[in-house]
């Protein structure tokens, strides 16, 4: 039931569980058993991620590149995708050699756009190898 889930999840928030903020983050933005909530998705978002919650980093990234919830700001984009992105996040990974191909919120770099496609490549991310593909053969 939605409802003692999301009763649990903002009992465990209170005590600053990186992972019940996240989850919260998605509930409030989906609007699961909750009024949706955009700019409330965000604050769990950035809560669980400034705790290190490294899916977390990627999604307040992704927000800050896109502005789905607030005004887009390249460079804390980059911030975001980079830290997710060393922590294994492979979205981030790419995204952050997407922004390093553009500079975007970031000095342009190809050499660190291409580390960043070909990490993402070699953990799965097809996005990343055909990106990589187009980079090199351009």
């Amino acid at each position: 039931d939605l409802d003692k889930v999301n009763y649990w999840y903002h009992k465990a928030a209170e005590n600053e569980n990186k992972l019940a903020l996240y989850k919260l983050g998605e509930f409030y933005e989906l609007g699961k058993g909750i009024c949706k909530n955009e700019t409330r998705a965000f604050e769990f978002y950035k809560k669980s991620a400034d705790q290190g919650y490294i899916d977390a980093q990627y999604k307040v990234g992704y927000i800050y590149n896109y502005g789905t919830q607030i005004y887009i700001n390249k460079e804390k984009a980059f911030n975001y995708y980079k830290i997710a992105a060393e922590g294994g996040n492979i979205d981030a990974q790419n995204s952050l050699a997407s922004l390093y191909e553009r500079g975007e919120g970031t000095e342009k770099d190809i050499e660190k756009a291409v580390y960043w496609y070909k990490k993402a490549a070699e953990n799965g991310c097809q996005e990343a190898e055909k990106s990589l593909n187009l980079l090199l053969n351009s």
